[in-house]
């Protein structure tokens, strides 16, 4: 149990403080029971991911890695993303996923959760699980004001700068 607890804290740790987590690290491939998510699609903040990593968990621990991003799928022209899953346990068991972000840098945690079962196989290539998550950047009020889906924090003009640089201003200076 105390090795759950500091996989536990390590992950929460990781998402704060986010840097390569090396979840293949902590991965052990040698349980009795396995399955397989054949084919999911991350979505962080409205957009569709194709690099990365995906972590699967069970209880804080490291339960599945898929380290390459997602394979390109030409029939549906989209990334899919593979994980084998792993357990010392047959029974039912909750699995959690974060997403790391190896263009920003940042450990998303993923909204979405499936039910461990020995051979369970979930998605499949042309109706792959869809996991979605929020950017650290984005959770909580974020300025958006031009609603384009984007949370980047600059969007301080809904419309267009003049050339005096006034919002949606009639391009005439003042006085």
């Amino acid at each position: 149990n105390i090795t759950k607890y500091i996989l536990s804290i390590t992950l929460l740790l990781g998402v704060a403080f986010a840097a390569d987590p090396n979840w293949e690290g902590d991965l052990d491939t040698g349980t009795e029971f396995g399955a397989t998510l054949a084919a999911a699609q991350i979505t962080i903040d409205g957009e569709l991911k194709s690099t990365g990593k995906l972590g699967a968990f069970i209880d804080g621990t490291v339960v599945g890695v898929d380290t390459d991003g997602g394979n390109f799928f030409p029939p549906t022209g989209q990334f899919i993303w593979e994980v084998s899953l792993y357990s010392s346990s047959s029974s039912a068991q909750e699995i959690t996923f974060a997403y790391y972000d190896d263009v920003n840098d940042e450990v998303i945690t993923l909204n979405e959760t499936l039910t461990f079962g020995p051979d369970a196989i979930f998605g499949d290539a042309f109706a792959p699980i869809q996991f979605t998550g929020t950017s650290p950047d984005c959770e909580g009020d974020c300025d958006d004001l031009d609603a384009d889906g984007i949370c980047d924090d600059v969007d301080d003009c809904v419309g267009e700068f003049d050339e005096c640089g006034v919002c949606n201003g009639d391009g005439i200076a003042d006085g």
